[in-house]
């Protein structure tokens, strides 16, 4: 690599490659999204820089269209012309003629050039999603794909109704990648996910489709955002309850390239590279490469390359990455890239201007304003090899679906020699779902699925044809394309993306017994016909021995697939019941941890009680695996309040094992409901047993009291001593006793009142559940005067803390409401503040920051990670220097709540009894929402108890924390975060 400057801006580019900007700041100034248009000019939607939220900007349409042209050929970009005004957040623009389709959500809007001068006089609404949310990603794109069909993606979870081919309505909250002929009419879903956020799409020569996306795993272990294989009716993204309802063929298929914390914004195909870039990347053994993804990452700061491998024994698809351009300022944000005619890639940085649900812009604006680039000698601009009179063909089916001549030459094309050229004829087939090609493609499939010419991704799109085309049983109601299908996924039964092929053109196919004829066969097929029928809400009582003989199987893909389905069917276990037991009899660990979930999703089943009531009568006497599947399935219940069957043996097995017992961890968890007073009373002889060893053997079973309950005297005062004085572990542990029990020692109480400002920002709030709990008007004059001294009010949740004092008399609660207001009132302008900070810090030492971040001062790594250090609540701070300037990172500090990121938004809640939650939603069902209210606390609440639900604009991470920490102390964790690259 070498580095280059460009305006006082450092880049690193590679070897023998040259960069310059094309577009100076006078000419375009923060560019979103570009594109060409057919004279080869660059059509570009800039943004008008603005704070408006996106439902006011929805009203002024603040934005605009502009065209770039270079008059002279010297690739410099030199003339201006202003083609649409007035737009609404616009986030991509496709030209189509004189028509320029811009995505400004919620609409797709036609703008019309008329008379040919460039200027767009006349538009209309082409699509109207009808939602906006308040990260407007509720539309990105439009794209053409090859087939002449108009792509866009819907990733934001508002609900949305339309008209859907073969379909009727359709209704969804859920991401998806949608398609509609360019004329408009019904819509297609192409594939759907739980992503936040699906940027771009990009297409292989050969139709197949690749996309980038935010969010497609919760953030954990440096995962995150990638780019993934856009296969028709496939299902991607975290695991979440907008994903409900709709059919999955087995697990959420994963990406192909995991990126971390790099909101990839520009997704471009190249099909070549320059040799000394290309070798790279290596090539695995047995792969080839065909062709590379170019992707924009605006949080990292670069754009970066991936080599699509593939191989006839695989029907997906591979990759790696390596950066092609990248810079170390942080205003540097690149969201598109394109190919240009003469093979130099053009890249478009939008600057600084952009901190909606993103706070790792907003920088100073003074030197972000973004820019256009041209890198040269990066790619050898080969043609694709691709037969372009597919692409041809593809267009004349846009305006005569059923020319006969056309569908003749693409079922000859299935024959071809060139894998692109089968797979993009197969591409459109499965688009128009063209009966007339039924035989040419089975013959496809068969030839490609086995023997000498075997490949793979060809007879996965096949099968994704006939799936399309209505499955056919045999003259004598069985096996025929059924059969047919099935036995390519046993011979491939590994390969993830066959597998998806098959199960979804098993549960298009229609029929629905010869799928059920084969529950009992090879476990591959079982399996996938077993997944059939429970997305088609058709398996029967009398199939749960089958999928229970499925999920003994040796094989895991088939077994995994039938304990899932076993999850969701509690109305079996009458007859999976002699199964499980002798699962957790005679099983292996294994086996133990599998069947834990099945157990805790059918725990209101009588027969499933009864079983673990039993269990749990012998709680000690079992082998380590059995007391650890108990122990899960115990978690795995913690939604919702134990059954009531199970107080007493678990109170008893609670009773005789050790303070160094995993239990400890578990009955904290639990909603005891019912058995509430029998759990307290073992809790309180655990307790009373350790009280005179050392205080951490009675302060794990403290921690796990019911809610409201006490202790006794001289215990309250032994914990206020421990939270105040004891060492970190039995601070923790004693401050989590804290939150659940109700105190009642007054002079236990006015000792901890009294220690109040030595408790950190995480601490403060838990001491004050316990204290509020007391209800006595002494003791909240105390702590309310206390406050007013108190560095660590202002880490308080105002809202929640006021819900504590809701029996109090109304002048209390005013008054209460009164003070922390007061204590808690940012700076009117909180730019200043941070202005402010940034000339008072002293320089910072990293060394000395990283003590910080770990401190129970700070408690940082309570909720964060850097490396290996730290918790998975907030976002993982790794390469925060990277993403952040010093600003944003005091600003954060200061100001939690200023700027708050997409996917850590907290929700607060209102229960029936006038508490206020306010967290990260960390789970859902039906019946309940999970809570992560702080670093180590979540609560469930069940959804009859919810009065009230909405977005919070407050941040789970405290306030004050720049109140709490000395100058040094702040200068210090800055600096270290800002070393975190």
């Amino acid at each position: 690599m070498q580095q280059v400057s460009i305006d006082g801006v450092p880049f690193s580019i590679p070897a023998g490659t040259t960069l310059e900007q094309v577009a100076a700041p006078k000419l375009c100034t923060w560019p979103i999204v570009a594109t060409w248009d057919p004279k080869g000019n660059l059509v570009v939607a800039e943004s008008v820089w603005t704070r408006e939220p996106v439902h006011k900007q929805l009203e002024t349409r603040p934005h605009r269209i502009i065209r770039l042209t270079d008059t002279d050929q010297d690739g410099q970009f030199d003339h201006r012309q202003l083609v649409a005004e007035s737009l609404s957040f616009p986030e991509g623009v496709l030209c189509l003629g004189n028509d320029i389709l811009v995505a400004a959500p919620p609409e797709i809007w036609k703008l019309t050039d008329a008379d040919g001068d460039g200027v767009c006089e006349s538009r209309e609404v082409w699509f109207d999603g009808k939602t906006l949310t308040n990260c407007a990603n509720d539309l990105h794109g439009p794209w053409l794909g090859p087939d002449g069909w108009i792509y866009w993606s819907k990733s934001a979870f508002a609900e949305q109704t339309h008209e859907v081919l073969h379909r009727g309505k359709f209704t969804s909250t859920a991401s998806h990648l949608y398609r509609r002929h360019p004329k408009g009419g019904p819509i297609e879903p192409v594939m759907t996910g739980g992503m936040d956020n699906l940027v771009d799409v990009a297409w292989h020569p050969s139709g197949e489709r690749f996309f980038c996306a935010t969010f497609l795993h919760h953030p954990a272990d440096g995962i995150r955002d990638g780019i993934g294989h856009a296969m028709y009716g496939s299902v991607f993204g975290k695991p979440h309850q907008v994903l409900d309802g709709h059919p999955k063929t087995g697990p959420l298929m994963e990406p192909l390239v995991e990126m971390g914390p790099a909101a990839p914004a520009g997704l471009l195909y190249l099909n070549s590279l320059h040799e000394r870039i290309a070798s790279r990347m290596p090539t695995p053994i047995g792969k080839q490469v065909s062709g590379y993804l170019a992707t924009a990452q605006f949080n990292l700061h670069k754009v970066s390359l991936h080599p699509l491998h593939t191989s006839g024994d695989s029907s997906g698809y591979t990759s790696a990455s390596i950066d092609l351009v990248s810079s170390p300022r942080i205003d540097f944000h690149p969201v598109d890239v394109l190919l240009d005619r003469d093979g130099s890639l053009i890249i478009v940085d939008t600057g600084g201007w952009y901190d909606l649900c993103c706070p790792s812009s907003g920088t100073d604006q003074r030197v972000a304003l973004g820019g256009i680039y041209r890198l040269r000698s990066a790619t050898t601009a080969r043609p694709s090899p691709t037969d372009h009179s597919i692409d041809d063909l593809a267009q004349i089916l846009i305006d005569d679906p059923e020319n006969k001549e056309v569908w003749r030459q693409i079922d000859a094309s299935l024959q071809s020699d060139s894998v692109d050229v089968r797979l993009a004829a197969l591409h459109l087939i499965s688009l128009y779902r063209h009966e007339g090609s039924r035989n040419a493609v089975s013959n496809c499939q068969y030839r490609y699925g086995y023997g000498d010419h075997r490949d793979l991704r060809t007879a996965r799109l096949a099968t994704e044809c006939i799936g399309r085309l209505g499955l056919k049983v045999a003259s004598d109601g069985d096996g025929g394309d059924y059969l047919d299908q099935l036995q390519l996924l046993t011979h491939h039964r590994s390969d993830r993306s066959i597998q998806h092929a098959v199960v979804l053109a098993l549960m298009e196919g229609g029929e629905i017994e010869p799928v059920r004829k084969r529950l009992l066969h090879h476990p591959s097929e079982a399996a996938a016909c077993a997944i059939v029928l429970d997305q088609r809400k058709a398996l029967r009582d009398e199939d749960a021995q089958a999928i229970c003989h499925l999920a003994s199987s040796d094989d895991s893909i088939p077994a995994n697939a039938a304990l899932e389905i076993l999850q969701r069917h509690p109305e079996w276990s009458d007859r999976g019941a002699p199964w499980l037991e002798e699962r957790f009899i005679s099983g292996n660990e294994s086996q133990l941890q599998a069947i834990a979930p099945i157990l805790a999703r059918w725990s209101e089943q009588t027969s499933v009680q009864r079983l673990v009531q039993n269990w749990l009568s012998r709680g000690s006497s079992w082998s380590d695996g059995q007391q650890a599947c108990l122990m899960q399935i115990l978690a795995g219940c913690a939604d919702r309040p134990l059954p009531a069957s199970w107080g007493k043996p678990l109170a008893g097995w609670i009773e005789v094992v050790d303070s160094d017992h995993p239990l400890t961890e578990f009955v904290p968890k639990l909603q005891l409901g019912e058995n509430r007073a029998i759990i307290a009373t073992a809790l309180e002889r655990q307790i009373a047993r350790h009280e005179s060893a050392q205080p951490r053997t009675w302060l794990v079973w403290s921690r796990g009291m019911p809610m409201g309950a006490t202790l006794a005297s001289r215990q309250e005062k032994l914990l206020v001593t421990e939270c105040l004085d004891g060492p970190s572990e039995n601070r923790v542990l004693a401050l989590a006793t804290l939150q659940r029990i109700q105190l009642t020692d007054r002079s236990a109480a006015s000792e901890l009142i009294r220690g109040l400002d030595r408790l950190g920002p995480l601490e403060m709030p838990q001491a004050l559940d316990g204290l509020l709990r007391m209800n006595q008007p002494e003791v909240d004059r105390e702590l309310l005067a206390k406050l007013e001294s108190t560095d660590g009010a202002k880490s308080l949740n105002i809202d929640r803390t006021i819900s504590l004092l809701r029996n109090r008399e109304p002048k209390v609660i005013q008054s209460w409401r009164e003070t922390l207001t007061r204590l808690q009132q940012p700076p009117a302008d909180i730019a200043a503040a941070v202005d402010r900070w940034m000339t008072e810090l002293p320089a910072g030492d990293p060394k000395q920051g990283y003590h910080v971040f770990r401190s129970d001062k700070a408690a940082c790594s309570a909720c964060h990670r850097i490396g290996y250090v730290g918790g998975n609540v907030g976002p993982i701070l790794s390469q925060i220097g990277r993403t952040r300037s010093r600003r944003d990172l005091i600003e954060a500090i200061a100001f939690p709540s200023a700027r708050l990121e997409q996917s850590y938004r907290s929700t607060k809640i209102q229960t029936r009894e006038g508490e206020i939650l306010n967290g990260l939603i960390v789970a859902q069902s039906p019946q309940s929402i999970t809570l992560q209210i702080a670093a180590d606390r979540r609560i469930t609440v069940q959804r009859e108890e919810v009065e009230a639900s909405e977005p919070s604009s407050i941040s789970i991470m405290p306030a004050g924390l720049d109140q709490q920490l000395t100058r040094q102390e702040l200068a210090d964790l800055i600096a270290f975060l800002e070393n975190a690259k």
